[in-house]
């Protein structure tokens, strides 16, 4: 009853397998392959999720979005000259998904560098980088 489409797949060319010949089986097991790697391949991902390069345009346009086009820090209301914050950094494992970048204005932005020295804000810190649980 809870079993997955690619599961029932592979049990009904293990069936095909007992009633017919090994042709037919062989394909239908590779069909089931053949789709659980589809899925797995094209899951829904989040934007920017494994990119570690230069951020691209519509990762930006999506977090100005989220922002409304102020910066990130509490309740200031700067709009302008806003600089795009790695929460977690790259080096410490930080990648360029939405949840992980946020804008700053310069002032704040520099303020959350001088805050870091070489720590990590956890609270900051997204859930997948520590297996669902933080520090």
């Amino acid at each position: 009853m809870g079993l997955k489409k690619s599961t029932w797949l592979i049990w009904i060319g293990i069936l095909l397998l007992a009633m017919f010949n090994l042709k037919l089986t062989l394909i239908g097991i590779v069909a089931a392959l053949l789709f659980k790697w589809f899925r797995k391949r094209f899951k829904k991902r989040e934007l920017g999720e494994g990119e570690f390069g230069p951020v691209r345009k519509i990762v930006k346009d999506a977090i100005l979005a989220r922002q409304k086009g102020f910066c990130g820090k509490g309740r200031c209301k700067e709009t302008k000259h806003l600089e795009l914050h790695h929460r977690v950094p790259k080096h410490l494992g930080g990648d360029n998904r939405i949840s992980n970048l946020v804008y700053l204005c310069p002032n704040h932005h520099a303020e959350a560098h001088e805050n870091r020295k070489g720590k990590v804000d956890y609270k900051a810190v997204p859930k997948y980088l520590f297996g669902g649980f933080r520090k």
